[in-house]
């Protein structure tokens, strides 16, 4: 009888997805969430779900609010995110959306340090290099982005861009400082 509650609760589970799925398309993301928070409890074992929180809350949360309810949605955004890439390390899709949570609120260790996560797999990850460069410029540490672009033009020395960006953050720091 348990077994049958299963597969009751886990086809029940995907109904809701579905409903979730269409007020998310709809752009209606707390109705999306309110149905993925049921699915979820139908059925804790289905991975995916854990995405499809992490989205809703992503698109809930507004970037730069100190307001309860956002902080409430950034965490449980990061935290479901952190859940599925640990189970699903190489959707791609989903890190750049734990990334992008990381960035729009201005989280850049954070971001920071889930690239270099990334690169003790991937160590030939030239986009995960520039990034994590681009990181530390914004975070305003500029040794450490030097640092990082000058490990990216030992991946690629062939790429003229990769010179290029050092020149123009060298311009950039001696210029406004």
């Amino acid at each position: 009888a348990t077994g049958c509650q299963k597969v009751v609760d886990q086809f029940k589970a995907k109904q809701i997805i579905r409903k979730g799925n269409a007020y998310f398309k709809e752009q209606l993301y707390e109705d999306a969430l309110k149905q993925y928070e049921a699915a979820m409890k139908l059925d804790p074992s289905e991975i995916r779900i854990k995405k499809f929180v992490a989205m809703a809350n992503m698109a809930v949360y507004n970037p730069g609010s100190q307001h309860p309810k956002d902080l409430k949605a950034l965490e449980t955004s990061i935290k479901y995110f952190k859940e599925y890439l640990s189970v699903k390390p190489e959707d791609q899709g989903a890190a750049k959306f734990l990334v992008t949570t990381y960035m729009n609120s201005r989280r850049y260790d954070d971001a920071i340090d889930y690239f270099k996560g990334w690169l003790k797999t991937h160590g030939d990850d030239k986009q995960a290099v520039q990034t994590i460069a681009m990181l530390y410029a914004r975070k305003g540490d500029f040794e450490q982005s030097m640092d990082w672009q000058h490990n990216l033009a030992k991946l690629d020395p062939t790429n003229a861009e990769v010179f290029y960006t050092i020149g123009v953050t060298c311009w950039d720091k001696s210029y406004n400082t």
